[in-house]
């Protein structure tokens, strides 16, 4: 299974504050978006089960519908 890492900011240089399975739902914060160290980055929140995830992303592992 992939996993997608949620960071306490825009970076790989920010901590990991969990991981989200692959398949999973994330959802934007309206608006909340920036380019670092190569990605794109979105701020949002997704659930790894039952635990809420809160945090930012790098929007080139997710999959656009």
């Amino acid at each position: 299974m992939d996993w997608l890492k949620v960071r306490t900011g825009p970076s790989v240089s920010y901590s990991s504050i969990g991981q989200l399975p692959g398949g999973a739902s994330f959802t934007f914060s309206s608006s909340s978006g920036t380019s670092a160290g190569g990605y794109y980055w979105g701020c949002g929140y997704g659930y790894n089960d039952s635990t809420k995830l809160t945090g930012w992303v790098a929007g080139d592992y997710l999959v656009w519908p």
